[in-house]
């Protein structure tokens, strides 16, 4: 079901990505179709180095490939001393991925991914990441998938999970935002936000059409037919990221994979923020009069999450007297029914666990004090009107309160960017 539900989100979409579920010994065969009687660039990370130079070296022995491997943070400009005859860029796993990407853009050739993992990361994002970031890459023609070869399910899991979350803030965004959220997509369009949309049209038609595929996850487990339908479904929620304005816990994962790696974050953040939820719709109490720090929060979010400040500003908008008193009315009115949806969300994620937990998956959800900053800095990476704005606007978050010397310095450090 998951499968042909990715081809119809792939052809309504008009991308000419073809998707195979198969083993390593059909790649030749797959790459003779692409472009026939020339050589193989196969690239992947320093970790992906094994499996680099096994099953799919030997597999593609014909097209005499030669093996790239990339140390962490290291530049692609090296990829451009291959061979002319390079026709077909093989990336293995998420760095290996956006480098052949990159490299099949500039030299104008053909690009394979071959995901290690259940999760598309490195084949749908629209630019370069790294030191050629903002640069556009074309998506790989051909994704070749073999669920019996793919390790790290459960952080996988976790990661597309997140896409409950999403679904859940896209509801609470119709119920508070009365039409405020297209204006903000629109100016985050305009300022180069992280996951920009173009205009109100733009946002409209991508929110009415947004099926995250929550279903999907349900019938996921650590075994090949398993990651195979997981690998679908984080490609199906990528390409919906892609279109639509930035979400705070997507964003709040971005940030700390930055700072910490990725080992249990993206479990732990679930679970922190759709406990947030409940907890804001079952016993939140909105303060009256309050009046959040937004330049202040909005410079620390930039610095957190390492984006331009004047991106984080677009996400911000100040409302009104009347329009807070309105939140806050939309609030008491809603609130069962909110309760009810949140009460759902924190059922969906329980039975994730369960899946998370049998594949091994690492517990970092004692680390309230990360999660927490996580959560409050969120706030100011999405234009939607979610949790965390919702926390921010009833003064349920603390203003920041710094230093005069510590104001001047992040202030200069904005001017500077």
């Amino acid at each position: 079901m998951c499968f042909s539900v990715l081809e119809d989100v792939l052809a309504s979409r008009g991308l000419s990505v073809s998707v195979r579920f198969c083993g390593l010994s059909h790649i030749a065969e797959l790459a003779r179709e692409l472009s026939p009687h020339c050589r193989a660039a196969i690239v992947a990370g320093e970790g992906e180095a094994p499996f680099l130079l096994s099953g799919v070296r030997e597999s593609l022995r014909e097209f005499k490939p030669v093996c790239v491997v990339l140390g962490e943070g290291e530049r692609h400009g090296d990829l451009f001393s291959l061979p002319d005859d390079v026709r077909i860029a093989v990336g293995a796993g998420e760095a290996g991925i956006a480098a052949a990407r990159f490299f099949a853009t500039v030299r104008g050739c053909k690009c394979i991914a071959l995901p290690l993992s259940p999760s598309a990361r490195g084949c749908f994002e629209k630019q370069a990441g790294g030191h050629f970031a903002g640069y556009p890459t074309a998506l790989p023609d051909l994704i070749v998938a073999d669920g019996r070869n793919m390790r790290g399910f459960a952080p996988a899991l976790a990661e597309t999970s997140l896409c409950l979350l999403c679904a859940e803030d896209m509801r609470i965004d119709r119920v508070f935002s009365g039409g405020i959220h297209a204006e903000n997509a629109a100016r985050a369009g305009r300022a180069g936000a992280l996951n920009p949309v173009y205009g109100e049209a733009a946002w409209t038609a991508a929110a009415e059409n947004a099926q995250f595929p929550c279903e999907a996850l349900a019938d996921c487990r650590d075994d090949a037919a398993g990651r195979e339908k997981l690998l679908c479904a984080d490609a199906i929620f990528r390409l919906l990221l892609s279109e639509l304005p930035p979400f705070p816990a997507v964003q709040a994962l971005e940030a700390e994979r930055r700072f910490h790696g990725r080992a249990g974050i993206a479990f732990a953040l679930l679970h922190f923020f759709a406990l947030a939820y409940e907890r804001l719709f079952s016993n939140g109490q909105p303060r009256r009069y309050f009046v959040p720090a937004y330049a202040e929060r909005a410079l620390r979010a930039a610095e957190y999450a390492g984006a331009a400040p004047a991106c984080i500003f677009a996400n911000v908008r100040i409302p009104s007297a009347e329009e807070s008193f309105a939140c806050v009315r939309t609030f008491a009115e809603c609130r069962a029914r909110l309760l009810s949806s949140a009460r759902l969300l924190r059922a969906s994620v329980n039975a994730v666990s369960a899946a998370y937990f049998a594949a091994g998956g690492e517990d970092i959800r004692a680390d309230e004090k990360r999660l927490s900053r996580a959560f409050d800095f969120s706030a100011e990476l999405s234009p939607l009107f979610s949790v965390p704005a919702l926390c921010r606007e009833f003064g349920l978050l603390p203003n920041p309160q710094p230093s005069v010397a510590e104001s001047l310095q992040t202030l200069r450090r904005a001017c500077d960017k």
